[in-house]
This record gives C-alpha cells, structure tokens and sequence, in this order.
C-alpha cells in the first residue's frame, strides 16, 4: 500500500516525489511514496530539453511569460521562484550557469546531469518508481532492475491501484 502515488517520471514527477518524500520525512509517520510512469525512457524530455543540455528556467520568470490563469501563475512563481530552483538544484549536487540569453542550465552542458539528480534524490528518499507493464503483463526482454529503481510491479498491481494496466510495451528504461 503506498499513501502516496505520482503519476508521470517526467521532470516534473521526480520533483513531486523528491517534495512529497521531504515533507514526509518531516512528519510523524513515514509515508510510502511511489512513482508510476508509462514511458518508454523515464526523463526522456529532460534528456532532450534544451538541445541535450536541459535549461532549468530563466533567470527573470513572470506570469506574463506563461499562458493561462495569470493569478494562479503569480501565486506559483511566488512560492517557488527561480532562487528556489537554483538552490533545490544545488541542494542535489547540480551547480547552474546563466547564459547571456537568460537561460539557466547545468556547469556541465549535460541534461543527464539534471535527471541523474533528480532520479538519485529520489532513490535517497525512498521513493519507488514503478513503470507501467505491457498488455499481457510481462516486460521487455531488454528491461532490466539496474535500468530502473523498482521491478515489482505487475499488471495486477496496476489493476488493483485503479489502472487498466494497458498501456502497450514498456521498457523501462532511466534516460537510455
């Protein structure tokens, strides 16, 4: 049983995980936290973001910048502003240079670097991930446990957590 369950392993995911796993081991009980995605390559985006080099955000952020609710937005941008992604990077390990078009990105010009981070800061917190499994439950020859954090979820575990488990063939793959 898990009290907590991320869908998506995307760069966002792996932030909600990291967030979910810290504020929990800041409360009275441990809590069980699990990430469950469906792709073929966990933080495929990351790793082809930024032209393979990942550029974190910008080093002026505004709600004019995004489409959508501009309130909504400023209330984000207000708690968790661009200071706070420098430090939340720095705080795994990832120092960040700004571009002089703005862009902030890793010292190393390496996305790998960024998932490699956010993938091992989870792994540290205890958060399992769970890819999806393919139609008839098995995985893919080439998926392997050093690929990605957990393999003991099933098409059953799926079924019983409220997914169809139909998602077609995974191999689970972190970032390859």
């Amino acid at each position: 049983m898990h009290d907590v369950a991320v869908i998506g392993a995307g760069a966002a995911g792996l932030t909600a995980s990291i967030f979910a796993a810290e504020a929990a081991a800041q409360g009275d009980r441990p809590q069980n936290i699990v990430l469950l995605d469906g792709a073929k390559t966990i933080g495929a985006k990351i790793l082809v973001s930024g032209g393979g080099r990942c550029n974190i955000t910008h080093d002026v952020v505004t709600p004019t910048d995004f489409f959508g609710n501009r309130h909504i937005i400023k209330n984000v941008l207000v708690a968790f502003p661009v200071q706070a992604t420098i430090v939340l990077f720095a705080s795994l390990g990832v120092d960040l240079k700004r571009e002089e078009t703005g862009k902030l990105f890793p010292v190393t010009d390496k996305a790998r670097t960024i998932l490699t981070a956010l993938v091992d800061r989870c792994r540290a917190l205890g958060v399992i991930i769970h890819p999806y499994p393919s139609r008839d439950g098995r995985r893919s020859s080439s998926w392997s446990p050093s690929r990605v954090l957990s393999s003991s979820y099933s098409r059953n575990d799926a079924c019983q957590e409220g997914h169809s488990g139909d998602r077609g063939p995974v191999n689970p793959q972190i970032g390859e």
